[in-house]
């Protein structure tokens, strides 16, 4: 019997804001994942009708008393899995996600507003699988920092069977999402396997920090790693030398029929901008990462 400490509802996603209990439900969303900047938030789910080309997609314009469901769609033959969202200090509301064009192609693409949800642009591509190395993208993650930048990092395979071979990129806007710069390679260790799932985070000194998930192989539980990289130019570079692992991980991805609870070991980050601290002039700030692995019999964050 797995105990599962990180739960995602498949089927029917309900949001509650715990001080005033107000409630908003994405029906057929899976992994949600939202984000706040002032009284905006952003919600954004995968699709799990796989027949539909609607976004599922909340916004709140009130910290979350009010929710509204602004009706997104792909085109027709389109779909989105991967979701991640951004709301740059302009208030540009940036949704990110995987996007499939119906004939097998696979791009890192994004719908913005820049009138806090009341209107969507077209589908702007970061990538396309003519761009080298964009062929098959995965695992997308999103930060804004607070000059107005929108970053935005993924996994590419470059080659689709065992022995598997991965990169992961990013790509940064400076106009809320309206344009992106060409995506740069994260030059990540990779030793015997390959990275996948990666996350992003900004702080407020100007860096950027990406987390992934190194596996020795595709059996969801040979994540054995994690593994951190930070660009000190907010995202034009990186340095293989401000790589650092995080050793001796039992990754786990797994889902629970029929309950439909699943749990996987991709790495989430996050930055504490609030709490600086340093010496000599020097400012850090706090990083949290979270993952799950296997322990025992149970499945553990």
């Amino acid at each position: 019997m797995k105990t599962i400490k990180t739960l995602i509802i498949t089927v029917l996603i309900t949001l509650i804001t715990i001080s005033s209990f107000s409630q908003t439900t994405i029906m057929n969303g899976t992994e949600p994942i939202i984000t706040s900047r002032g009284n905006y938030m952003l919600l954004f789910s995968n699709n799990e009708n796989i027949l539909s080309n609607q976004l599922r997609v909340r916004y709140s314009t009130n910290q979350g008393t009010n929710w509204i469901n602004p009706n997104i769609t792909l085109g027709t033959s389109e779909r989105y899995v991967d979701p991640a969202v951004a709301i740059d200090k302009f208030n540009n509301f940036v949704l990110i996600f995987i996007k499939f064009d119906g004939s097998g192609n696979r791009y890192i693409s994004c719908k913005r507003s820049s009138n806090f949800g009341q209107t969507w642009s077209n589908v702007i591509d970061i990538t396309n699988p003519s761009m080298q190395g964009q062929n098959f993208v995965d695992k997308v993650g999103a930060a804004t920092d607070n000059n107005g930048n929108i970053y935005c990092a993924w996994v590419n395979f470059i080659t689709l069977s065992e022995p598997y071979s991965t990169a992961i990129y990013s790509s940064k806007s400076t106009d809320g999402g309206n344009s992106w710069s060409t995506p740069i390679t994260i030059p990540f260790l990779r030793g015997d396997g390959f990275c996948m799932s990666p996350d992003i985070a900004a702080s407020s000194n100007g860096s950027i920090h990406i987390v992934c998930s190194y596996k020795n192989s595709y059996d969801p539980y040979e994540t054995t790693q994690l593994q951190y990289a930070t660009s000190f130019d907010a995202g034009s570079s990186w340095s293989l030398s401000s790589v650092k692992i995080i050793a001796n991980v039992f990754g786990i991805e797994d889902s629970i029929l029929p309950q439909n609870f699943k749990v996987n070991s991709h790495p989430r980050i996050a930055i504490n901008n609030n709490l600086p601290s340093g010496e000599g002039g020097e400012i850090s700030f706090p990083i949290y990462v979270t993952y799950s692995e296997k322990q025992s019999a149970s499945s553990t964050l």
